[in-house]
């Protein structure tokens, strides 16, 4: 079984980097925008861990998996992009 994505350091660090950032938004549609862009990030996480979970490994196919890593992906830019466009 594959370690947490979740509980790793790396994830957690950048969830608290990134949401002190959004939190400190004036603007509430960003702050806002910015929430829903965290929320999709984990919860895209969320489920690469349950698909390498034993418990659930029976019920999620690989390819939907896959699919899973390339919008976390995509998930992750879309934040650090939003971030990014906050310091400027």
């Amino acid at each position: 079984m594959f370690p947490r994505l979740i509980e790793s350091e790396r994830f957690s660090q950048d969830l608290q980097l990134w949401k002190s950032k959004i939190n400190s938004l004036d603007n509430l549609k960003a702050r806002d925008k910015g929430h829903k862009l965290l929320e999709q990030y984990i919860n895209e996480a969320r489920q690469i861990d349950a698909g390498h979970d034993i418990t659930y490994a029976r019920n999620i196919k690989p390819e939907k998996l896959r699919e899973t890593v390339a919008s976390l992906q995509t998930a992750r830019y879309r934040v650090e992009k939003f971030v990014k466009d906050i310091d400027n």
